[in-house]
């Protein structure tokens, strides 16, 4: 052992010989850890203090995946899987509308996490969305863009089939945004195009600030079309028109940064 890389200590009638070089690896190891340990505990109470703030402002809004405080937002979009619980929209048999919505939402959902959006739900569960409060909270706090799924069901005329959007006369970012989705949809799935649509006013596309659709993907009233929507791969077919759709819009010249923050404001 060299004589510069030790030292001896004399306690008593004892001589104790100390590793220098390894007394101060072991203390910088040890600083480190409580480094450490301090950097992840105030990490996580920021990550749950903007987690408070979030819910304080949103209580009709629901996210699965809380980014941390470095991860940049770039577009936020609400997803609303229509109707739920007591409300099970159209019904054909046992096969009810506000399943398949909820199911292509998700599939949706997914998908765009993937890429990096931040995703609010109206509802993540079989229950009813309160799409008033939502539609308030949503417009008091920057979201980019509202997306709502629903199923289409006519009577006598069980030969009606195919994908329509609709948005709100005299939106005119709205419009746009239903052109894009719809052409994106036909292309993903092949299905008949019945074109965009503005002569109904929904709530979800009237009362939002932001751009906004609402997307009948099919027709439950239809034998062919309705097994289609009950099969996961033609969800997904759906599910990856609608995100091209979002895409493509926010691809868009001259569009302004998102306004939509985490933080307490």
């Amino acid at each position: 052992m060299c004589s510069h890389h030790s030292r001896k200590v004399r306690r008593g009638n004892k001589i104790y010989t100390i590793n220098v070089p390894r007394l101060v690896f072991s203390l910088t190891l040890i600083f480190a850890l409580i480094a450490g340990g301090i950097f992840f505990v105030v990490r996580g109470a920021k990550k749950l203090a903007r987690r408070a703030a979030f819910e304080d402002r949103f209580s009709a809004l629901y996210i699965s995946e809380f980014p941390d405080e470095e991860k940049e937002v770039t577009r936020c979009i609400v997803l609303s899987a229509g109707h739920g619980g007591d409300d099970p929209g159209a019904c054909v048999g046992d096969v009810m509308e506000k399943d398949i919505n909820l199911s292509i939402t998700k599939l949706v959902q997914q998908m765009l996490e993937e890429k990096g959006y931040t995703v609010l739900m109206t509802r993540t569960t079989d229950t009813e969305a309160d799409n008033t409060t939502a539609i308030a909270e949503a417009n008091a706090n920057g979201v980019d863009m509202l997306v709502a799924i629903h199923q289409n069901i006519v009577e006598n005329a069980p030969e009606a089939s195919g994908i329509e959007t609709w948005y709100e006369e005299g939106k005119s970012d709205s419009q746009y945004l239903a052109q894009v989705m719809q052409d994106a949809l036909i292309t993903a799935t092949g299905a008949v195009d019945r074109g965009i649509k503005s002569d109904q006013s929904f709530e979800l596309t009237r009362e939002t600030a932001m751009p906004s659709v609402l997307i009948e993907t099919g027709f439950l009233s239809n034998e062919t079309e309705r097994n289609n929507l009950q099969n996961e791969e033609y969800q997904r077919r759906i599910a990856e028109g609608i995100v091209a759709g979002i895409e493509a819009y926010f691809s868009r010249e001259g569009l302004p940064a998102s306004t939509f923050s985490f933080d307490e404001k």
